[in-house]
C-alpha cells in the first residue's frame, strides 16, 4: 500500500498485524488496558491512538486526520471556538460568561 492511501480502521488493524503484533499487545505494552487500542479504532482515545501511531512509525494526523492536525494538536470538535486567535477565544470566552 502506498502512504497516499487513506487509513481506516480496517487498514489499521490489518497492518499491526502483518507486523506480527496485535492491538491488544500495544495497549498492554503501553500500559493501558487490553482493549484500549481495539476501541481507539472507532472511540477517540489519546493515549492509545498514541500507542498504535508509535508502533506503527505512522503520524497521527496520518492515521486519524479527523482528529488531529499536523502540529500534533487534537482537533476538539465539541468546541465552538476552536480558533487560532486569541482575542476572538477570549471574546467568546466572555460572552459565554455573560
Amino acid at each position: 500500500m502506498t502512504s497516499s492511501e487513506p487509513w481506516d480502521r480496517y487498514r489499521i488493524a490489518a497492518e499491526v498485524k502483518r507486523r506480527g503484533s496485535t492491538l491488544g499487545a500495544i495497549s498492554i505494552n503501553a500500559g493501558l488496558a487490553e482493549p484500549a487500542c481495539r476501541n481507539a479504532l472507532v472511540l477517540k482515545s489519546q493515549s492509545a491512538e498514541r500507542a498504535i501511531a508509535a508502533f506503527l512509525g505512522v503520524p497521527l494526523h496520518e492515521l486519524w486526520p479527523d482528529r488531529w492536525l499536523p502540529d500534533g494538536t487534537r482537533i476538539d470538535r465539541r468546541r465552538k471556538d476552536h480558533t487560532t486567535d486569541e482575542r476572538t477565544r477570549r471574546a467568546v470566552k466572555n460572552e459565554r460568561a455573560a
